[in-house]
């Protein structure tokens, strides 16, 4: 009985600490660079990345292109599409009916 009233109470205690705002100045300090990070990278681009970054992540994505059959004008997000044949089947002999009985 003791530990279901303990366990009540952690959990009361657990989610007044998530409804309250960051009163720990280290906590608050983790939000605001968190923040600060995402308003950095908006547009999928490196944050804070260097020209020699950029060249080497360049020729990265270059040689994966290469790699997977990318290349200029060809879109490498895209789903690819694919395109089956039926297979031409050579006809075979089936034994008839009264040679399966001998």
């Amino acid at each position: 009985m003791q530990e279901a009233l303990d366990s009540e109470k952690f959990k009361r205690c657990s989610l007044q600490g998530l409804s309250q705002k960051a009163t720990d100045p280290i906590q608050q300090l983790f939000l605001d660079k968190i923040r600060e990070y995402k308003s950095k990278s908006a547009g999928g681009k490196l944050v804070e990345a260097s020209p020699e970054i950029e060249r080497e992540m360049k020729t990265e994505l270059e040689k994966l292109e290469k790699q997977y059959g990318g290349g200029s004008g060809v879109d490498m997000t895209a789903f690819p599409t694919f395109k089956f044949e039926e297979p031409k089947l050579d006809p075979i002999d089936e034994p008839k009916a009264t040679d399966k009985k001998k």
